[in-house]
């Protein structure tokens, strides 16, 4: 390298050491202004609010054996979703809903007609309720770093409680008799679509809509059952239905 540069007449020497220089310092200077390749994020959500049954399952009638005497409840739940690309992921959710039991007048009245007694008196066995493991996918929409609506459909196993009901006549505790609480499980589905704000580098609140349906098969068994007028269940196979409206904080993890 010396005896290139003795060979070399001294202004072009100098003129290729400072364009040397300033093209290593244009290389370094890109280098670091590159920026970091950063993966799609990983949301973690905690979830809850109200659940509307709807179909047979929240109908109150006496004589209709598809009724399900569930009234609006509650849910609550954890959702992960891991983003695959820009607009694209994966998502799991696990969750409880409990629903309130409706139409125990409705029934009273049905047993005192059909059994020709002065009063009956029902109440209710456990609660109308489920567990929800759902997996599926996940479509995110930003317009902008705020904000961005989000659809997700998942299906996944369900474990559903039926509830329920105790039913005494004229205040004669030896003609009591009940309905048990029944449990199944089945496979059911969910989807919907959200409303997410990010109100800082990590959090965020999401406002969820969402349907949900299954459809378990109970068996159900009569405790001191010995008059059979009237409404007698042994098995009930409607769907659980409705909607979801929840709100849910949402945590990002951003992943380099």
């Amino acid at each position: 390298m010396t005896r290139f540069f003795s060979k070399v007449p001294p202004l072009v020497a100098f003129a290729l050491l400072v364009a040397g220089h300033a093209m290593a310092q244009k290389d370094t200077k890109v280098f670091s202004e590159m920026p970091l390749v950063v993966k799609p994020p990983v949301f973690i959500g905690i979830t809850g609010g109200v659940s509307i049954p709807t179909g047979n399952f929240a109908k109150t009638d006496y004589e209709d054996n598809t009724s399900g005497f569930a009234s609006t409840g509650f849910n609550v739940g954890i959702a992960g979703t891991r983003m695959l690309s820009r607009h694209w992921g994966v998502t799991g959710m696990a969750a409880f809903t409990r629903y309130n039991t409706a139409g125990l007048k409705s029934i009273a009245a049905g047993f005192v007609e059909s059994f020709a007694v002065g009063d009956a008196t029902v109440r209710a066995q456990g609660n109308n309720q489920t567990f929800s493991y759902m997996v599926g996918g996940y479509y995110s929409y930003p317009f902008c770093s705020k904000f961005a609506v989000d659809i997700r459909a998942m299906t996944g196993l369900v474990r559903a409680q039926l509830a329920g009901y105790e039913v005494q006549l004229e205040d004669n505790a030896s003609s009591a008799f009940q309905q048990k609480t029944a449990n199944a499980n089945t496979i059911g589905f969910q989807a919907g679509a959200a409303a997410r704000y990010n109100f800082s580098k990590h959090f965020g609140l999401m406002f969820n809509l969402d349907y949900y349906y299954s459809k378990p098969d109970f068996e159900i068994e009569n405790v001191n059952r010995t008059n059979y007028a009237g409404r007698l269940l042994t098995s009930y196979n409607e769907p659980i239905a409705g909607v979801n409206a929840n709100f849910s904080l949402v945590y990002t993890m951003n992943r380099k």
